[in-house]
């Protein structure tokens, strides 16, 4: 995997804390900035994904959807009656 480097400020409270973290952890900067980076951007896509889901399925449902739900259930309850019979 390639590395860029890059600069970036962190305020002095966040720095201090990730320097906490560096040293309680045993990894290097770059590695708790990098996975923390990381989740963040997981984070944001996960969420992302949620968001277009919701939308997706928080619309009316298409009048072919509803007919094309309503012949399953039809034919699924005729297979139910018919199986019952057979009791």
């Amino acid at each position: 995997m390639a590395i860029v480097k890059t600069t970036v400020g962190i305020p002095d409270k966040i720095y201090n804390l990730a320097e906490d973290m560096v040293n309680k952890l045993g990894i290097s900067r770059s590695q708790l900035y990098s996975r923390a980076l990381e989740a963040y951007v997981q984070n944001y896509l996960d969420r992302e994904m949620a968001d277009m889901l919701d939308q997706a399925f928080s619309e009316e449902p298409l009048k072919e959807d509803i007919d094309l739900q309503i012949a399953f259930k039809k034919q699924f309850d005729s297979r139910l009656e018919s199986e019952n019979e057979t009791w």
